[in-house]
């Protein structure tokens, strides 16, 4: 059979699964647009019960800073009331636009809108009249302000029950459209497996017939074409990608351009030399020499390697990082006729990658950070308004008294805690002067709690206050990650010692920051790996990223991160030390997008 008939039969043998498989993805895709809008129905309702409970508490924060001002007489509790006046409009907008479609809810809206402007006509004049210095408690007499308030309430129940209803209704019409469609797709599967299995039988038969004996073809062709050895050659030459061939001893046989170009070798000087001797290969990470990478082709039974980026040192003596892969040659009758060598200058790849990994993770913490510090700031305001009416209330016994400042003491911590986190988004555009002891004392606020509570004394030596050149938000989380790691390795009742002092590395002047504890220390089987992308020691609860991306960003900042560990008996720990110049070398030094 030719080649080209034998296309012809494959395309008629496969055609009619395609067909199926056709019908299969338009039914489930119509199954699963179902399942789509049923979910989305369940998520309006969603809204509208979230948006409901939204309004009640602005209400309530408005009727909160009406009491405590009228018992104050302090302005300052006006702010919540201000505050949910001002948010109110556009949550009625909201919900208008959720129950467009709903009378019944439409209709409660509008009355639940009209009972609490009536309320606001009532608080207005409350305020009015207590800054005035007249009387208000008659006024509150007269326009009972908690009846209306009464009435918001079982006004906004009404509707949120009328949406949990309907949302539960929904929630079924969902479930039942997800078992529908899993039928449907067990039905279709089963049917098509059956269809495929009795109508292409035949057909696989004979086809898997003719494949043999094209195969059988194609494999004397092979044999043929390995005897073109010198079209061989002339096309790894021409090609981009450095090619290095070696004989089955691993002497080398044949260098293209591009080898010879990044090696910094000739091929008339390179030929019967050790691959060892060309390519001198080290480790990325520890700078150990590398095992002559033929040998370990030749050792593997599948015959293919696919090596990790190592560096290679050229002939003058330059390193670059390379990306290397490596096949056995072998001949029909399987012996080993040598080994081919590929590979690729990815120096500045990496370098690529290396700034663009550390952007993606300053920007996910900037927001995470954000968020928290944002949800977090609104429910402090209001208890804290609360423990001072608390604190302020006549007669409160003086235990209950301590008890509420105490608690306010507590908050406070809480609030500059949030600050700390809003202060990892807020990073320059432009690299700025920072204090390098001012960034850890931040870090350090933040997790105070935690060495508290694992009763970790942490010592802080700080002999400079010299300023980087850098961006504070990068430098925060290379030191946070550092410092976690040194408190998840140490026990109870040790200590983490951190000091900062001048430095000077190559002639440039910098500060070197040491973190050490005194951890059980890292195994020698896992230090090669540290800063490998997902290494972890920690098990599942860790990602394996942190020290890769602390690597990155100090890297970017022309500094360098190192380490020293012991798992010695009596003087086991980690000690990691970082290493930033004060200036790095003007447009070397990366700008924030």
């Amino acid at each position: 059979m030719q080649p080209k008939d034998f296309r012809r039969y494959l395309q008629r043998t496969v055609l009619i699964p395609v067909v199926l498989l056709a019908i299969l993805a338009v039914v489930l895709l119509w199954q699963i647009n179902y399942m789509v809008e049923s979910l989305r129905q369940v998520d309006h309702v969603d809204q509208v019960i979230s948006d409901g409970r939204l309004l009640m508490r602005l209400t309530l924060d408005m009727e909160t800073g009406l009491r405590g001002y009228l018992l104050t007489g302090d302005r300052i509790f006006l702010e919540p009331y201000h505050r949910a006046l001002e948010s109110q409009g556009q949550v009625f907008q909201q919900l208008q636009e959720l129950t467009r479609s709903d009378p019944e809810q439409r209709e409660t809206l509008e009355r639940i809108g009209v009972r609490v402007k009536d309320w606001q006509n009532y608080a207005d004049q409350m305020i009015q009249r207590r800054e005035n210095g007249r009387d208000y408690q008659s006024l509150a007499v007269n326009l009972p302000g908690k009846q209306i308030m009464d009435g918001i309430r079982a006004d906004r129940e009404r509707m949120l029950s009328r949406a949990q209803i309907t949302r539960e209704q929904r929630t079924v019409g969902a479930r039942r459209a997800t078992r529908s469609a899993l039928l449907t797709l067990g039905f279709l599967t089963f049917g098509i497996a059956l269809v495929l299995m009795v109508v292409t039988h035949h057909r696989m038969t004979a086809l898997s017939e003719a494949y043999s004996d094209l195969l059988e073809a194609e494999r004397a062709r092979n044999e043929e074409a390995r005897s073109s050895r010198e079209w061989l050659l002339t096309t790894m030459r021409s090609i981009g990608e450095c090619v290095i061939a070696t004989d089955p001893a691993g002497f080398i046989e044949f260098l293209n351009s591009a080898a010879e170009q990044l090696t910094g070798w000739k091929l008339r000087e390179a030929r019967g030399l050790p691959v060892t001797r060309v390519m001198n290969l080290f480790e990325e990470q520890t700078g150990k020499p590398i095992a002559d990478p033929t040998e370990f082709v030749r050792t593997r039974q599948d015959g293919g390697a696919r090596l990790s980026a190592t560096v290679l040192a050229r002939r003058d003596g330059e390193r670059r990082v390379i990306e290397e892969s490596a096949a056995p040659i072998v001949g029909a009758s399987g012996n080993l006729h040598g080994v081919v060598l590929v590979f690729r200058d990815i120096t500045d790849r990496r370098r690529s990658e290396a700034v663009l990994r550390s952007s993606e993770k300053l920007a996910l913490v900037g927001r995470l950070s954000a968020t928290i510090a944002h949800e977090i700031q609104n429910p402090l305001d209001s208890v804290m308004n609360l423990l001072y009416l608390m604190e302020n209330t006549p007669g409160l016994p003086e235990p209950h008294r301590d008890y509420a400042r105490s608690a306010e003491e507590e908050l406070g911590r809480i609030t500059q805690i949030t600050r700390q986190l809003l202060s990892f988004n807020r990073e320059a555009r432009e690299p700025v002067p920072s204090d390098v002891c001012e960034i850890i004392d931040s870090v350090i606020t933040l997790f105070a709690p935690k060495l508290t509570k694992n009763k970790i004394q942490l010592i802080r030596q700080y002999e400079t206050h010299d300023r980087v050149l850098g961006f504070p938000g990068e430098l925060r989380q290379v030191f946070s990650n550092l410092l976690v790691n040194a408190m998840e390795a140490s026990s109870a009742n040790s200590r983490i010692v951190v000091r900062v002092s001048s430095a000077h590395d190559d002639g440039r002047p910098g500060v070197r920051v040491l973190i050490s504890d005194a951890g059980k220390g890292i195994p020698s089987s896992a230090k090669r790996d540290l800063f490998t992308p997902f290494f972890t020691t920690k098990g599942e609860k860790g990602t394996g990223l942190g020290l890769w991306v602390s690597r990155g960003i100090v890297e970017k900042h022309q500094g360098y991160i190192r380490f020293r560990s012991s798992t010695d008996g009596t003087k086991h720990g980690t000690s990691f030390l970082v290493f930033l110049p004060l200036e790095p070398a003007i447009g070397q030094i990366d700008s924030v997008a």
